[in-house]
């Protein structure tokens, strides 16, 4: 029985590198709100939205690495189901050559 296997490989390692993209983009930029934005009345208010955009924006990052991780993960488990069916029809043929044999 052979596994297609190929096609799960491609779309995690796209999956993985729009992933890897978002990431750097979130890596690279911070939610900035200013009071002038909201106007010198609220700037309270603007340091409170900051804050939680900068929540937002860390859980992001974190959610998105755990992703990157999960992705690597599965390519591993695709490359040892792959390893698996060569040991395994390697080992099927052998069967069937020694029973060709007798």
């Amino acid at each position: 029985m052979h596994i297609d296997t190929e096609k799960s490989l491609r779309t995690l390692q796209q999956l993985r590198d729009q992933l890897e993209t978002f990431a750097a983009d979130l890596r690279g930029s911070e939610p900035i709100v200013t009071s002038d934005m909201l106007g010198e009345g609220f700037a309270d208010q603007a340091r409170i939205i900051a804050r939680q955009l900068n929540s937002i924006h860390q859980e992001n990052l974190r959610r998105s690495l755990t992703l990157i991780n999960a992705t690597r993960k599965a390519e591993a488990q695709i490359h040892e189901l792959v390893r698996q069916e060569a040991v395994n029809v390697h080992t099927l043929g052998a069967i069937d050559a020694e029973g060709a044999a007798r």
